[in-house]
């Protein structure tokens, strides 16, 4: 369920924060934190890898003409090879107690949890659920308190769906049925989870923990040329979101063809007018020049940085009709009830981290990730990081925090729904490289050698301002 988030911009279509969802969520982490420390013991942790036959109906690149664009790609992908313009590759974790009773195992594969489509109205845990359920099952008679938990890796561009059925909306997976296609979808991870678990015991990990967490302004990083194709000066500036972003994918379309045309036609007229205003205020030619230079052919629509919409930060007047969308007459809500607060829309303040067991360093970035910027951040950590050992890197998204995408340069600037949703600009991958180089760089050092930390931390919000941006109750019944 959604509305928990405490950034503005993504309760908007649940409809509004619920404090009822944000408690639920908040207990079930602390309890399950609490339950942990209270069962420790020694433990062996192997790890085993290996890729999906390509036979199998699991996953498909959703965005092929971007992808297409990558330097790495030399045989262009069709829309009939899609399933191979991917990461196949499943990495897996067993935790087994020194009596090799299997305590827990962790995952980490790449496809959306979008077999089940916005015209469902219920609670429903998706594909990645029923893998987790069929995975339990099949260790249930050696621990019933086993947890088996299918984590996601690089899906920004990875989709489970695949074909489109006469009369039906959204592209579909397996099945007519989406309740069909989850289940047929997480089949397919849980029997590559149970073979990798299986045979995972031939790379037993070394006993090495450590990691490095840090808190990092993405409004404003001033990235290494050797990640901006030399260029130096290169900078992300404050998040905005592109009108491509709002046309939504295939499985998931958002606002209608017409009325982003229009929506493009007033951006166009925007940017014109700043131009002309621009040759007679020098501050105004500078914000437009930087903004078209961090932004690049980015349609610049929702700045959720700055808290404006086509440049407009007055949304009690709003030039656009309730009529044109839901999202809009929310927003003029939410300025008439105060709701909107000073905070920006969407996190610029992000936390990054790395987790070393012994071989396995585990990243955790707050983002989806397509699956070339997911290669080029890993080759980026392991590169480094293998001066201490390090063998396998694994991607862990959506980990700690959420703000949108992370295209490729090349694939930003294609501007489709993932390279709208790249918030800090065309150089935000490149960001996210030096700072995970900053961290691998840390992570050679002894712990008491490493650089302090920042006191840069999170924004904190009043708990009025989020339940002034309550919108709707809904009491949905099964139908």
């Amino acid at each position: 369920p959604g509305g928990f988030s405490h950034y503005m911009m993504y309760n908007l279509t649940i409809p509004g924060y619920s404090d009822e969802v944000c408690q639920t969520y908040i207990n079930g982490i602390v309890d399950s934190i609490v339950k942990a420390s209270l069962s420790l013991k020694p433990a062996n942790i192997y790890l085993n890898s290996g890729e999906i036959s390509p036979e199998l109906n699991v996953a498909f690149n959703r965005s092929i003409e971007a992808y297409n664009e990558n330097p790495e790609i030399t045989t262009k992908s069709s829309f009939e090879t899609r399933h191979l313009a991917v990461d196949r590759e499943m990495s897996l974790i067993r935790i087994d107690d020194n009596a090799d009773k299997p305590l827990g195992m962790i995952n980490w594969f790449a496809v959306h949890c979008t077999s089940i489509h916005s015209d469902n109205y219920l609670i429903h845990f998706d594909n990645k659920g029923y893998a987790a359920m069929d995975f339990e099952a099949f260790i249930y008679e050696k621990n019933e308190d086993f947890v088996g938990a299918f984590a996601q890796s690089s899906c920004g561009d990875v989709s489970p769906n695949f074909q489109f059925f006469p009369g039906m909306k959204f592209c579909r997976g397996q099945f007519e049925d989406d309740f069909k296609s989850a289940k047929f979808n997480g089949e397919i991870q849980a029997n590559k989870a149970k073979e990798l678990f299986t045979n995972a015991k031939d790379n037993l990990l070394a006993s090495e923990i450590d990691y490095f967490h840090m808190y990092v302004d993405f409004s404003n990083v001033e990235v290494n040329p050797k990640f901006s194709e030399g260029k130096t000066g290169q900078t992300t500036g404050p998040a905005i979101i592109g009108l491509s972003m709002l046309l939504g994918t295939a499985e998931g379309p958002g606002i209608t063809q017409k009325l982003c045309n229009a929506l493009n036609v007033l951006t166009n007229t925007i940017s014109f007018k700043n131009k002309l205003l621009s040759v007679i205020n020098k501050d105004l030619k500078k914000l437009e020049n930087e903004k078209k230079e961090i932004h690049g052919n980015k349609a610049l629509f929702v700045e959720t940085g700055e808290r404006k919409i086509l440049g407009n930060g007055d949304l009690k007047n709003l030039k656009i009709p309730d009529w044109a969308d839901p999202l809009v007459s929310r927003l003029k809500a939410l300025a008439t009830n105060n709701a909107l607060g000073n905070e920006p829309w969407t996190p610029n303040i992000l936390p990054l981290q790395i987790l070393i067991i012994g071989q396995l360093a585990i990243a955790a970035v707050p983002a989806e990730f397509t699956t070339i910027a997911a290669k080029r951040l890993k080759n980026t950590i392991l590169e480094i990081l293998a001066k201490r050992g390090i063998t396998k890197v694994v991607l862990s998204c959506y980990s700690n925090g959420y703000s949108g995408y992370v295209t490729t340069k090349e694939e930003y600037e294609v501007q489709l729904y993932e390279g709208g949703s790249t918030h800090f600009g065309k150089w935000t991958l490149a960001a996210y490289q030096t700072k995970f180089e900053y961290i691998c760089q840390q992570l050679l050092k002894k712990p008491e050698e490493r650089d302090s930390l920042s006191d840069l931390k999170p924004h904190n919000f009043n708990k009025d301002l989020l339940l002034r941006r309550a919108f709707i109750k809904r009491n949905w019944k099964a139908s």
